[in-house]
């Protein structure tokens, strides 16, 4: 028995597997839209697979989250909008998890920022996030974690459209109050 996924859940995963397969620019695909490797697509059974790549391809288009068009041999040229790229990255976003590994590397990871007055609302949801990746504040726009998370701060400052130097990621090896910081995340 084949695991129901919403149409968004779909999307959402074709989009994710577009953009991490590199292909933001222009692609060429066969009909079959399961061929692009969407690990959503594998649990639809064999006989609606091809009914449904259609509707999702139809809806992904009415939606302006891709644009494609069929050539003379078969294929399909498809384009990621930018709405389309909006949307995986709100995904991702939403989904953002640190992996926390199995052993700590004692280093402390400070994030930093000084983000100007008219980015008020992207300086508030860096914040937003970071507690919600339960980082620790130590002052204002300083937060502290103690596992890497580089990529997953990258990822927040692409998302909130962060301008380049605003933000300040380092790593550390000692820290005051290192004890208290140490008893919060358990080390």
């Amino acid at each position: 028995m084949s695991e129901r996924l919403s149409t968004g859940e779909v999307v959402n995963g074709i989009l994710k597997g577009l953009v991490a397969a590199g292909m933001v620019g222009s692609i060429f695909i066969a009909p079959n839209l399961a061929q692009v490797g969407d690990l959503a697509l594998r649990y639809l059974d064999k006989r609606s697979r091809k009914l449904r790549d259609a509707r999702v391809m139809y809806y992904m288009k009415r939606r302006n989250l891709i644009d494609y068009q069929q050539q003379t041999s078969g294929n399909y040229e498809l384009h990621i909008t930018k709405q389309g790229r909006a949307r995986e990255l709100k995904a991702r976003l939403d989904n953002l998890m640190i992996t926390k590994p199995p052993k700590w590397d004692k280093k402390w990871r400070l994030v930093m920022f000084d983000i100007p007055e008219d980015r008020r609302k992207s300086r508030s949801n860096l914040s937003q996030k970071l507690r919600q990746l339960n980082f620790y504040q130590l002052q204002k726009s300083v937060w502290v974690y103690p596992y890497p998370c580089q990529k997953e701060v990258a990822t927040i400052k692409e998302a909130y459209q962060i301008p380049e130097g605003c933000v300040l990621l380092a790593d550390i090896v000692s820290i005051e109050r290192e004890a208290m910081l140490r008893k919060k995340f358990a080390l």
